[in-house]
Protein backbone atom coordinates (compact mmCIF):
# COMPACT_ATOMS: atom_id res chain seq x y z
CA UNK A 1 0.00 0.00 0.00
CA UNK A 2 1.16 3.52 -0.89
CA UNK A 3 2.25 5.31 2.24
CA UNK A 4 0.43 8.42 3.26
CA UNK A 5 2.24 11.44 2.24
CA UNK A 6 2.85 14.03 4.94
CA UNK A 7 4.18 17.79 4.28
CA UNK A 8 5.50 18.79 8.21
CA UNK A 9 5.92 22.54 9.35
CA UNK A 10 6.75 23.35 12.36
CA UNK A 11 9.43 25.78 14.00
CA UNK A 12 11.33 23.09 15.81
CA UNK A 13 13.69 21.21 13.66
CA UNK A 14 13.68 18.64 17.06
CA UNK A 15 10.23 18.18 17.03
CA UNK A 16 10.58 17.79 13.30
CA UNK A 17 12.58 14.58 13.57
CA UNK A 18 10.77 12.84 16.13
CA UNK A 19 7.21 13.00 14.21
CA UNK A 20 8.85 12.29 11.11
CA UNK A 21 10.71 8.98 12.76
CA UNK A 22 6.97 8.03 14.95
CA UNK A 23 5.13 8.45 11.47
CA UNK A 24 7.65 6.78 9.30
CA UNK A 25 6.75 3.92 11.38
CA UNK A 26 2.79 3.51 10.43
CA UNK A 27 2.18 4.10 6.97
CA UNK A 28 2.93 7.64 6.58
CA UNK A 29 6.12 9.33 4.69
CA UNK A 30 7.55 12.84 5.43
CA UNK A 31 8.31 14.37 1.91
CA UNK A 32 8.81 17.49 3.40
CA UNK A 33 9.33 20.17 5.91
CA UNK A 34 9.69 23.04 6.66
CA UNK A 35 9.53 25.95 9.48
CA UNK A 36 6.96 28.23 8.28
CA UNK A 37 3.59 27.31 5.69
CA UNK A 38 5.44 30.27 3.17
CA UNK A 39 8.63 27.94 2.82
CA UNK A 40 6.71 25.17 1.27
CA UNK A 41 5.08 27.74 -0.73
CA UNK A 42 8.24 28.59 -2.37
CA UNK A 43 9.78 25.47 -2.96
CA UNK A 44 7.38 23.54 -3.99
CA UNK A 45 4.81 23.08 -6.81
CA UNK A 46 1.52 21.85 -7.47
CA UNK A 47 2.55 18.68 -9.77
CA UNK A 48 4.34 17.63 -6.18
CA UNK A 49 1.13 17.67 -3.99
CA UNK A 50 1.03 15.71 -0.65
CA UNK A 51 -2.11 13.71 1.14
CA UNK A 52 -1.69 15.88 4.56
CA UNK A 53 -0.04 18.78 5.40
CA UNK A 54 0.86 19.06 9.23
CA UNK A 55 1.65 22.05 10.43
CA UNK A 56 1.55 23.93 13.57
CA UNK A 57 0.03 27.73 13.87
CA UNK A 58 3.04 30.09 14.29
CA UNK A 59 2.41 32.83 16.58
CA UNK A 60 2.92 35.73 15.51
CA UNK A 61 2.90 35.65 11.92
CA UNK A 62 -0.12 37.81 10.54
CA UNK A 63 -0.02 36.03 7.24
CA UNK A 64 -0.76 32.42 8.10
CA UNK A 65 -4.33 32.74 7.19
CA UNK A 66 -3.23 33.86 3.79
CA UNK A 67 -0.70 30.94 3.46
CA UNK A 68 -2.67 28.23 4.64
CA UNK A 69 -5.52 29.95 2.19
CA UNK A 70 -2.78 29.67 -0.71
CA UNK A 71 -1.89 25.67 0.00
CA UNK A 72 -5.27 24.77 -0.24
CA UNK A 73 -5.15 26.86 -4.29
CA UNK A 74 -2.05 25.20 -4.86
CA UNK A 75 -3.04 21.29 -3.53
CA UNK A 76 -7.08 21.40 -4.09
CA UNK A 77 -7.40 17.82 -2.30
CA UNK A 78 -4.77 18.02 0.35
CA UNK A 79 -5.94 18.00 3.76
CA UNK A 80 -4.60 20.07 6.46
CA UNK A 81 -4.25 19.40 9.73
CA UNK A 82 -3.00 21.86 13.00
CA UNK A 83 -0.97 20.29 15.55
CA UNK A 84 -0.60 22.89 18.07
CA UNK A 85 0.08 23.22 21.53
CA UNK A 86 -2.49 25.28 22.91
CA UNK A 87 -6.80 25.13 22.50
CA UNK A 88 -6.97 29.10 21.85
CA UNK A 89 -9.79 31.68 20.64
CA UNK A 90 -7.31 32.72 17.80
CA UNK A 91 -5.83 29.27 17.27
CA UNK A 92 -9.50 27.99 17.02
CA UNK A 93 -10.56 30.66 14.31
CA UNK A 94 -7.41 30.82 12.24
CA UNK A 95 -8.42 27.00 11.78
CA UNK A 96 -11.91 27.06 11.14
CA UNK A 97 -11.65 29.96 9.08
CA UNK A 98 -8.78 28.20 6.67
CA UNK A 99 -11.02 25.24 6.55
CA UNK A 100 -8.53 22.57 8.24
CA UNK A 101 -9.71 19.20 8.36
CA UNK A 102 -7.96 18.69 11.95
CA UNK A 103 -7.65 20.35 14.62
CA UNK A 104 -5.00 18.47 17.41
CA UNK A 105 -2.79 19.19 20.44
CA UNK A 106 0.91 18.18 21.10
CA UNK A 107 -0.16 16.22 23.64
CA UNK A 108 -1.47 13.25 21.93
CA UNK A 109 -0.72 10.18 21.50
CA UNK A 110 1.30 8.56 18.73
CA UNK A 111 -1.00 5.84 18.38
CA UNK A 112 -3.80 8.91 18.81
CA UNK A 113 -2.34 10.82 16.12
CA UNK A 114 -1.98 7.79 13.00
CA UNK A 115 -5.43 7.09 13.48
CA UNK A 116 -6.21 10.70 13.25
CA UNK A 117 -4.48 11.43 10.12
CA UNK A 118 -5.93 8.18 8.72
CA UNK A 119 -9.58 9.14 9.79
CA UNK A 120 -8.67 12.67 8.20
CA UNK A 121 -7.63 11.01 4.99
CA UNK A 122 -11.13 9.10 5.19
CA UNK A 123 -12.84 12.79 4.86
CA UNK A 124 -13.52 12.93 8.55
CA UNK A 125 -13.01 16.39 11.06
CA UNK A 126 -10.71 15.34 14.42
CA UNK A 127 -10.48 17.64 17.00
CA UNK A 128 -9.22 17.66 20.98
CA UNK A 129 -11.84 15.78 23.22
CA UNK A 130 -13.12 19.16 24.73
CA UNK A 131 -13.73 20.97 21.33
CA UNK A 132 -15.45 17.62 20.48
CA UNK A 133 -17.59 17.71 23.26
CA UNK A 134 -18.65 21.26 22.66
CA UNK A 135 -20.24 20.22 19.01
CA UNK A 136 -21.73 16.91 19.94
CA UNK A 137 -24.70 15.71 21.80
CA UNK A 138 -26.99 14.44 18.98
CA UNK A 139 -29.45 17.31 19.25
CA UNK A 140 -31.40 18.93 16.35
CA UNK A 141 -28.89 21.08 14.85
CA UNK A 142 -31.31 23.62 14.31
CA UNK A 143 -33.55 23.61 17.55
CA UNK A 144 -30.09 24.26 19.30
CA UNK A 145 -29.38 26.99 17.03
CA UNK A 146 -32.50 28.62 18.00
CA UNK A 147 -32.24 27.64 21.60
CA UNK A 148 -28.45 29.09 21.32
CA UNK A 149 -29.92 32.70 19.71
CA UNK A 150 -32.41 32.80 22.57
CA UNK A 151 -29.93 32.73 25.34
CA UNK A 152 -28.26 35.25 22.96
CA UNK A 153 -30.63 37.72 22.51
CA UNK A 154 -30.62 37.67 26.82
CA UNK A 155 -27.62 39.25 26.84
CA UNK A 156 -26.86 43.33 27.13
CA UNK A 157 -25.94 45.40 23.95
CA UNK A 158 -22.32 45.74 26.27
CA UNK A 159 -22.05 41.87 26.64
CA UNK A 160 -22.67 41.07 22.65
CA UNK A 161 -19.89 43.51 21.78
CA UNK A 162 -17.79 42.09 24.22
CA UNK A 163 -18.33 38.42 22.63
CA UNK A 164 -18.25 39.76 19.04
CA UNK A 165 -14.61 40.99 20.02
CA UNK A 166 -13.78 37.94 21.81
CA UNK A 167 -14.67 35.90 18.75
CA UNK A 168 -11.78 38.34 17.04
CA UNK A 169 -8.95 36.91 19.12
CA UNK A 170 -8.64 40.64 21.18
CA UNK A 171 -7.23 40.33 24.86
CA UNK A 172 -9.43 41.91 27.64
CA UNK A 173 -7.34 45.19 27.39
CA UNK A 174 -7.76 45.03 23.70
CA UNK A 175 -11.25 44.64 24.21
CA UNK A 176 -10.99 47.44 26.96
CA UNK A 177 -9.05 50.05 23.97
CA UNK A 178 -11.88 49.00 20.92
CA UNK A 179 -15.13 49.97 24.22
CA UNK A 180 -13.33 52.62 25.88
CA UNK A 181 -14.10 51.18 29.03
CA UNK A 182 -11.83 49.46 31.51
CA UNK A 183 -9.75 46.15 31.56
CA UNK A 184 -11.56 45.25 34.95
CA UNK A 185 -15.06 46.21 33.87
CA UNK A 186 -14.49 43.91 30.45
CA UNK A 187 -14.00 40.80 33.01
CA UNK A 188 -17.27 41.59 34.97
CA UNK A 189 -18.93 41.60 31.06
CA UNK A 190 -17.01 38.24 30.78
CA UNK A 191 -17.98 36.53 33.58
CA UNK A 192 -21.55 37.42 32.53
CA UNK A 193 -21.28 36.12 28.99
CA UNK A 194 -19.63 32.81 30.53
CA UNK A 195 -22.82 32.38 32.69
CA UNK A 196 -25.34 32.87 30.56
CA UNK A 197 -24.20 30.51 27.86
CA UNK A 198 -23.05 27.95 30.47
CA UNK A 199 -19.47 27.60 29.67
CA UNK A 200 -16.16 28.18 32.04
CA UNK A 201 -13.30 30.29 30.02
CA UNK A 202 -12.94 32.72 27.41
CA UNK A 203 -11.89 29.61 24.64
CA UNK A 204 -15.24 27.70 25.54
CA UNK A 205 -17.08 30.62 24.77
CA UNK A 206 -15.44 31.44 20.76
CA UNK A 207 -16.53 27.32 20.41
CA UNK A 208 -19.78 27.79 21.68
CA UNK A 209 -20.44 31.02 19.11
CA UNK A 210 -18.63 29.18 16.22
CA UNK A 211 -20.40 25.93 16.44
CA UNK A 212 -23.69 27.54 16.95
CA UNK A 213 -24.30 29.45 13.81
CA UNK A 214 -23.90 32.92 16.63
CA UNK A 215 -20.36 34.14 14.98
CA UNK A 216 -21.96 34.88 11.86
CA UNK A 217 -24.50 36.76 13.69
CA UNK A 218 -22.26 38.78 15.82
CA UNK A 219 -19.44 39.62 12.61
CA UNK A 220 -19.11 43.56 13.10
CA UNK A 221 -20.36 46.01 10.05
CA UNK A 222 -17.03 47.86 10.59
CA UNK A 223 -13.48 46.35 10.44
CA UNK A 224 -12.29 46.30 14.05
CA UNK A 225 -8.28 46.02 12.75
CA UNK A 226 -6.59 47.22 9.05
CA UNK A 227 -6.90 44.87 6.44
CA UNK A 228 -4.54 41.85 6.23
CA UNK A 229 -3.28 43.27 9.61
CA UNK A 230 -3.33 41.39 13.48
CA UNK A 231 -5.87 42.45 15.87
CA UNK A 232 -4.95 44.62 18.19
CA UNK A 233 -3.77 42.81 21.15
CA UNK A 234 -3.39 39.54 19.53
CA UNK A 235 -0.49 37.87 18.01
CA UNK A 236 -2.37 36.54 14.96
CA UNK A 237 -4.36 37.73 12.45
CA UNK A 238 -7.69 35.67 12.36
CA UNK A 239 -8.39 36.92 8.36
CA UNK A 240 -11.90 36.39 7.24
CA UNK A 241 -11.84 33.84 3.97
CA UNK A 242 -11.72 36.27 0.78
CA UNK A 243 -15.42 36.29 -0.56
CA UNK A 244 -15.36 35.36 -4.33
CA UNK A 245 -18.19 37.44 -6.35
CA UNK A 246 -20.97 34.81 -7.18
CA UNK A 247 -20.56 35.05 -11.14
CA UNK A 248 -24.13 34.90 -13.41
CA UNK A 249 -25.81 34.69 -9.66
CA UNK A 250 -25.83 38.80 -9.12
CA UNK A 251 -29.29 39.55 -7.89
CA UNK A 252 -30.98 41.86 -10.15
CA UNK A 253 -32.46 44.72 -8.35
CA UNK A 254 -35.36 44.10 -6.67
CA UNK A 255 -34.97 40.06 -6.57
CA UNK A 256 -33.50 38.20 -3.87
CA UNK A 257 -30.38 36.33 -3.93
CA UNK A 258 -30.16 32.75 -4.86
CA UNK A 259 -31.49 30.36 -2.18
CA UNK A 260 -29.30 27.17 -0.98
CA UNK A 261 -30.36 24.46 0.99
CA UNK A 262 -27.45 22.33 3.25
CA UNK A 263 -27.97 19.03 4.12
CA UNK A 264 -24.58 18.09 6.49
CA UNK A 265 -25.07 15.96 9.33
CA UNK A 266 -21.06 16.62 10.67
CA UNK A 267 -21.62 20.33 12.41
CA UNK A 268 -18.38 21.72 11.76
CA UNK A 269 -18.60 21.14 7.81
CA UNK A 270 -21.93 22.31 8.04
CA UNK A 271 -20.69 25.35 10.02
CA UNK A 272 -18.41 25.19 7.29
CA UNK A 273 -20.46 25.08 4.03
CA UNK A 274 -22.69 27.55 4.94
CA UNK A 275 -20.34 30.29 5.87
CA UNK A 276 -18.66 29.17 2.28
CA UNK A 277 -22.12 29.65 0.68
CA UNK A 278 -22.75 33.02 2.50
CA UNK A 279 -19.81 34.49 1.49
CA UNK A 280 -20.51 33.67 -1.86
CA UNK A 281 -23.54 36.04 -1.63
CA UNK A 282 -26.54 33.22 -1.09
CA UNK A 283 -29.04 33.05 1.23
CA UNK A 284 -28.63 29.60 3.56
CA UNK A 285 -31.59 27.47 4.38
CA UNK A 286 -31.05 24.80 6.93
CA UNK A 287 -29.22 23.08 7.49
CA UNK A 288 -30.54 19.73 7.90
CA UNK A 289 -28.74 16.93 9.67
CA UNK A 290 -30.71 14.25 9.23
CA UNK A 291 -32.77 12.50 6.50
CA UNK A 292 -36.55 13.70 8.41
CA UNK A 293 -35.56 17.41 8.71
CA UNK A 294 -33.88 17.33 5.14
CA UNK A 295 -37.53 16.05 3.67
CA UNK A 296 -39.10 18.82 5.60
CA UNK A 297 -37.03 21.57 4.26
CA UNK A 298 -37.79 20.29 0.75
CA UNK A 299 -41.27 20.18 0.89
CA UNK A 300 -41.70 23.56 2.91
CA UNK A 301 -39.31 25.58 2.04
CA UNK A 302 -38.81 28.33 -1.10
CA UNK A 303 -34.99 27.71 -2.27
CA UNK A 304 -33.12 27.39 -5.61
CA UNK A 305 -30.75 24.41 -5.03
CA UNK A 306 -29.41 21.94 -2.50
CA UNK A 307 -26.18 20.87 -1.35
CA UNK A 308 -26.53 16.97 0.11
CA UNK A 309 -24.23 14.99 2.13
CA UNK A 310 -25.09 11.57 1.37
CA UNK A 311 -24.43 9.78 4.47
CA UNK A 312 -26.37 11.53 7.66
CA UNK A 313 -26.69 10.44 10.96
CA UNK A 314 -27.38 6.96 12.44
CA UNK A 315 -26.36 5.47 8.85
CA UNK A 316 -29.09 7.27 7.12
CA UNK A 317 -28.53 8.26 3.28
CA UNK A 318 -30.18 11.03 1.55
CA UNK A 319 -30.98 9.09 -1.41
CA UNK A 320 -35.24 9.17 -0.25
CA UNK A 321 -35.64 12.26 -0.21
CA UNK A 322 -34.25 13.04 -3.20
CA UNK A 323 -37.89 12.17 -5.54
CA UNK A 324 -38.90 15.34 -3.29
CA UNK A 325 -36.13 17.60 -4.95
CA UNK A 326 -37.07 16.27 -8.86
CA UNK A 327 -40.52 16.54 -8.34
CA UNK A 328 -40.05 19.77 -7.53
CA UNK A 329 -37.61 20.43 -10.39
CA UNK A 330 -34.82 21.73 -8.10
CA UNK A 331 -31.44 20.99 -8.67
CA UNK A 332 -28.78 19.40 -6.20
CA UNK A 333 -25.13 18.74 -5.64
CA UNK A 334 -23.79 15.48 -3.83
CA UNK A 335 -20.78 16.68 -1.17
CA UNK A 336 -19.03 13.51 0.37
CA UNK A 337 -15.65 12.44 1.18
CA UNK A 338 -15.07 9.42 -1.68
CA UNK A 339 -16.51 11.59 -4.45
CA UNK A 340 -18.30 9.81 -7.41
CA UNK A 341 -17.43 6.43 -6.09
CA UNK A 342 -19.33 7.13 -2.95
CA UNK A 343 -22.44 7.16 -4.70
CA UNK A 344 -25.32 4.84 -5.54
CA UNK A 345 -25.11 3.73 -9.62
CA UNK A 346 -28.38 5.57 -10.36
CA UNK A 347 -26.33 8.90 -9.57
CA UNK A 348 -23.42 7.68 -10.97
CA UNK A 349 -23.38 10.92 -13.66
CA UNK A 350 -24.58 13.33 -10.87
CA UNK A 351 -22.66 16.46 -10.27
CA UNK A 352 -20.63 15.70 -7.13
CA UNK A 353 -17.95 17.76 -4.65
CA UNK A 354 -15.25 15.57 -3.06
CA UNK A 355 -14.47 16.52 0.93
CA UNK A 356 -13.17 18.72 1.00
CA UNK A 357 -12.98 21.36 -1.56
CA UNK A 358 -12.99 25.23 -1.86
CA UNK A 359 -15.15 27.70 -1.89
CA UNK A 360 -14.42 28.20 -5.72
CA UNK A 361 -15.22 24.69 -6.60
CA UNK A 362 -18.37 24.84 -4.52
CA UNK A 363 -19.32 28.07 -6.80
CA UNK A 364 -18.62 26.47 -9.66
CA UNK A 365 -20.61 23.07 -8.88
CA UNK A 366 -23.71 25.78 -8.01
CA UNK A 367 -23.50 27.22 -11.21
CA UNK A 368 -23.12 24.64 -13.38
CA UNK A 369 -26.54 22.41 -11.57
CA UNK A 370 -28.52 25.78 -11.94
CA UNK A 371 -27.51 26.52 -15.35
CA UNK A 372 -28.73 22.80 -16.58
CA UNK A 373 -32.11 23.15 -14.94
Amino acid sequence: MEPIAVYLVDRSTLFRDGIKRLLSEGGFIVKREASHLQDLLTRVDSEDAPHIILTDIAAGDPLFPQHLGALRERFADVRIVILTDELTPERIGVAVQGGADGYLLKDISVDALRQSLRLVMLGEKVMPADLATSVSGGEDLEARRRSHKAVLAKMSGRETEVLRYLLQGLSNKAIGNQLNISEGTVKVHLKGILKKINVRNRTQAVIWAMVNGIASSLAPTVAAAPAHGAPPGSDIAVTPRPTIAPAGFNAAPGKSALKVVIVEDELLVAMYIEQTVRDLGYEVIGPAGTLAEAKKLFEVSDFDVAILDVRLRQGELIYPAIEILRERRIPFVFITAYGAEGLDRQFGRHPVLKKPFSQRELQRCIRNVVALQ
